[in-house]
């Protein structure tokens, strides 16, 4: 990763336009974009990032499948038009921001590199927000799809391991994919490893490793917060296919001047976000004809 100034704002990214990665930071703050990376749930689950430099309204078509073909004799053909069944989403932009002011006395007589600290701090809180506030929407979703999306919801599956599986193999074959994976909180997956047959007392899943049931997991503890049942929620599927976000480049500025007076230097972290799911869509009118991301609730499993 290069800069073509030491100082100067860099782009992050694989190509330009939506498709990018485009983080616009200082080269002073690559040290600590980790601590953003490491906390944005959705996108280390492989959602769909959609950015632009712009906070405009943003209109993302949804087309469902619509009627099923036809069979017809040789030398015959559809003379009536069967139309997709068209829905969209619009993305807005909502803004978080934070700005910090350190004292010249509390830079000077840190035997630490508060600098760094700051901005370490500042970018994981950035991430924590905008986690939390797509949990929020991402868990309500799914909720309010509960009698399509819900798979062995409080105890109906008869034990965390139902469920689990019951969880794994609700995926239809089109979005039943290798890059698939499930989401959930620490407590929860303490909860599910802890899970033990009921005679030998033998752990039904392997303590160790990253996957479950051949797939990895991303931890969001705010699953537990945003369910309102505690530990027990877990999400499975194909967020790429799921989970749109949109996001404006993370902006990251120093201010070595504007707060000199009062002996200070400010730090401020600041991004446009919004999201979309394709499970808001599963009681419209024309719903998609398959959904990529189911859920369970594991919390009174026994």
């Amino acid at each position: 990763m290069e800069a073509t100034a030491p100082s100067g704002p860099i782009s992050i990214g694989t190509t330009g336009g939506w498709d990018s990665v485009g983080v616009t930071v200082p080269t002073e703050i690559l040290p600590y974009l980790p601590s953003y990376f490491n906390l944005d749930s959705f996108a280390l689950a492989g959602a769909t990032q959609i950015y632009t430099e712009h906070t405009r309204p943003l209109v993302k078509p949804i087309i469902s499948a619509g009627a099923v073909d036809s069979t017809y004799a040789e030398n015959a053909a559809p003379s009536t038009s069967q139309p997709f069944g068209m829905s969209s989403f619009t993305f807005g932009g909502t803004k978080y921001a934070r700005l910090v002011l350190a004292s010249y006395e509390s830079l000077m007589n840190s035997e630490l590199p508060l600098q760094g600290v700051i901005l370490d701090e500042l970018l994981s809180s950035l991430a924590t927000t905008l986690t939390t506030a797509t949990t929020t929407a991402f868990v309500a979703a799914l909720v309010a799809a509960a009698s399509t999306l819900a798979v062995g919801v409080s105890g109906s599956g008869g034990s965390v391991y139902t469920s689990m599986i019951d969880l794994r193999h609700a995926i239809p074959p089109r979005f039943d994919l290798p890059t698939n994976k499930w989401m959930l909180s620490r407590a929860t997956l303490a909860e599910i490893r802890n899970t033990r047959a009921s005679t030998s007392g033998v752990p039904m899943f392997s303590p160790d490793g990253g996957l479950l049931f051949d797939r990895p997991y991303v931890i969001n503890d705010n699953l537990d917060t945003a369910s309102g049942a505690g530990a027990g929620f877990v999400a499975f599927g194909s967020f790429a296919d799921g989970v749109w976000l949109r996001r404006t480049p993370l902006m990251t500025r120093v201010f070595l001047e504007l707060y000199a007076q009062s002996g200070q230097i400010g730090y401020r972290t600041q991004q446009w976000a919004d999201q979309h799911f394709l499970a808001e869509l599963a009681g419209a009118a024309q719903p998609p004809s398959f959904q990529p991301l189911y859920y369970t609730n594991v919390v009174s499993e026994t």
